[in-house]
């Protein structure tokens, strides 16, 4: 081969490690487009496949060019191995990017990247559980790259071209034209993530943190870390009990709208007791959702789960504070601990007993995700705990989970047809009917031992579950209601009147400071940022956050919801008392309030982090070899996490 072709060589040589690909990755984005999108259309189609051209055509130009500017010998080898390895990253990442939008109806950012690339392994459980058609398509994708280098042209070949740096470099700045021109929304389009190619949308995520106003330095939120309860009245200590109804919207609720006979214990509860319909969570994650409801502040906002470091939480919680006051604690999850280091998220709550699904005895109980066993499971060694108290006051906290995705909750446990649309959400309202069901036989237990006239009762659920309302799926990156308003249901022996509602917004961190009322107690030695929720002023504004940076966060007030979302698509407003499915956005006609909205919701972000880091400036993510696949556990967690079950 001559000189003037050996360059050719190389460009075909990209051109099938990168070109092939791309077109089969082009053919699977419309189709998830389509699917995410209700069906897609011309203009839709049109955007996916322009976007995928000059995103792919621009990293084979710099791949090209980056060879030509790279001299004969050596460093052209070292060129080629460096431009191979990362286009096949390049590739991959492309097809990790669909699977999850396929999962979860949400576009793929440099933030989820840099988590996946960290955890990868306590990730992949959860990208193996798409479809098996998602699993089929990736095979397929891994296959053509493999077809694809061995048909190559012999990239060798190209070892002997002129060594032509400005050459070189015109068509390394024509891809990068290339890329600038693709960062661009179409003129015919608004800019939407799931429907740019990953790396372009990546990259445009990123220009955009770079260029965003910085708020870490903001005046952080006031301190809760002296706090105290203090007893309000003599000899009156009732029990505290929260059952956390894992990844459960107000709206799927019989109170919310939904069917009624999916949740007849829960609606009999809300009638005996106080029911919040306008509550909602503060991060949709249940990590975050932990810190909100049990210590009262907000969560960090960043997708570590910092609250799983060691002294990371910058408040006094509920297990402490009521320590002080004679109280003991024990916290049952029917799921495993080895997740998001969940160990030591409660050992830095303060529970004196944690007991998850490996210290329970679960011959029986089948699974009903990747994450645990049917919620059942906890109400043996709940009995066991709750016989040892001895009358002593307590708090108990019951997270179940048959609820959380994939929702493989078996047949013999449920198997009616609620949805039949939708088979998906149809095990999920089958695993809701299950919960309600254990809710039920939980209560039943707290009769029958003679616990349940002095035991204030606190049902919650964590965050929302979507399941395509606004083409999103799964939590952690739903914003709007049915990802963030949730169900919560008060039972108290005093305080709390048969029947009642309180329909003023209400948030996860009201719960801490209700409760402490309810028991008795008042709160002092601090600046809490929720209420008693029977106190909830009507006119107060309550900030969210998804899970990621720079995904969405906002505010809803009594009518009001704003909605920013970064880089992803345009922000939205919504008029909730006239639009509660929030179908139409009101951004336009709000246009001059929006700048103002976005400050005013980066600054409460920017204060809550500040709150985080002032507190432990020097925390830092454990070391990932340790006992908990994830997280290690402080030594004085692993101590108190026993191999053999509780009796």
């Amino acid at each position: 081969m001559s000189q003037e072709a050996a360059p050719d060589a190389s460009l075909a040589y990209l051109l099938r490690l990168v070109g092939l690909p791309a077109v089969l990755i082009t053919l699977w984005h419309v189709a998830v487009v389509g699917a995410v999108t209700g069906g897609g259309g011309a203009l839709v189609w049109s955007s996916v496949v322009l976007s995928e051209l000059l995103g792919n055509g621009a990293v084979v130009l710099i791949a090209w060019g980056a060879l030509r500017v790279a001299p004969r010998g050596a460093a052209w080898w070292v060129a080629l191995g460096g431009v191979s390895v990362v286009s096949l990253f390049l590739v991959a990442l492309q097809v990790f990017a669909l699977v999850f939008t396929q999962m979860t109806g949400a576009s793929l950012d440099g933030v989820l990247v840099e988590m996946a690339l960290a955890h990868f392994g306590g990730i992949w459980g959860l990208f193996v559980s798409g479809s098996i058609a998602s699993l089929l398509l990736l095979a397929g994708v891994i296959s053509a790259l493999v077809v694809g280098l061995a048909l190559a042209t012999r990239p060798w070949a190209a070892v002997g071209p002129r060594w032509s740096p400005w050459r070189g470099l015109g068509v390394v700045g024509l891809g990068v034209a290339l890329a600038m021109v693709a960062l661009r929304p179409l003129p015919w389009r608004t800019a939407s993530g799931v429907e740019r190619n990953t790396l372009v949308h990546v990259s445009a995520c990123a220009v955009e943190a770079a260029l965003e106003p910085s708020w870490e330095h903001a005046v952080p939120l006031e301190t809760v870390r002296g706090g105290r309860l203090v007893p309000r009245e003599e000899g009156r200590r009732p029990n505290l009990v929260f059952v956390w109804l894992e990844s459960v919207s107000n709206h799927v609720t019989a109170m919310g709208g939904g069917p009624a006979a999916v949740t007849p214990n829960l609606t009999a509860l809300a009638a005996e007791g106080l029911y919040l319909s306008r509550a909602y969570t503060v991060i949709p994650h249940s990590t975050k959702a932990a810190v909100a409801t049990v210590c009262g502040v907000e969560p960090a906002p960043v997708h570590a789960v910092t609250e799983s470091w060691p002294g990371a939480i910058p408040a006094r919680c509920l297990p402490q504070l009521l320590g002080e006051q004679g109280y003991s604690s024990a916290f049952f999850r029917s799921g495993t601990h080895a997740f998001e280091g969940w160990p030591q998220l409660i050992f830095n709550m303060g529970f004196t007993d944690f007991i998850p699904m490996e210290r329970m005895d679960t011959e029986g109980f089948p699974p009903v995700n990747y994450f645990g066993v049917a919620d059942d499971v906890m109400l043996g060694p709940s009995r066991a705990w709750l016989q040892d108290r001895g009358g002593e006051p307590f708090f108990a906290v019951y997270m179940t989970g048959a609820t959380h995705h994939d929702y493989a909750l078996p047949a013999s446990l449920g198997d009616a047809v609620w949805d039949q649309a939708d088979p998906t959400r149809n095990r999920y309202l089958n695993a809701l009917h299950y919960v309600d069901g254990f809710l039920g036989r939980l209560i039943a237990q707290y009769k029958e031992l003679g616990l349940y006239e002095d035991t204030v009762f606190v049902i919650f659920g964590d965050h929302g579950e979507a399941f395509g309302e606004h083409l999103r799926y799964q939590h952690d990156y739903v914003p709007w209601e049915e990802g963030v308003h949730i169900p919560v249901v008060i039972l108290a022996p005093n305080g709390v009147s048969p029947g009642s509602v309180v329909d003023a917004p209400t948030s996860a961190l009201d719960l801490l400071p209700t409760s402490a009322r309810l028991l008795g107690y008042a709160l002092e030695g601090g600046a809490w940022p929720g209420v008693d929720v029977r106190q909830a002023p009507e006119d107060r504004s309550l900030y969210f956050h998804c899970f990621l940076e720079h995904r969405c966060a906002g505010f809803v007030t009594r009518d009001l919801k704003f909605i920013h979302h970064y880089c992803h698509q345009q922000d939205e407003v919504f008029d909730l008392s006239r639009d509660p499915l929030e179908r139409v956005n009101l951004a336009d006609a709000h246009r001059e309030q929006l700048d103002a909205w976005v400050e005013a919701t980066l600054r409460w972000r920017g204060a809550a982090l500040a709150r985080h880091q002032q507190h432990a400036p020097g925390a830092r993510e454990p070391d990932p070899t340790e006992m908990n696949a994830t997280y290690p556990l402080d030594e004085r967690v692993r101590t108190a996490l026993p191999e053999a079950p509780v009796p």
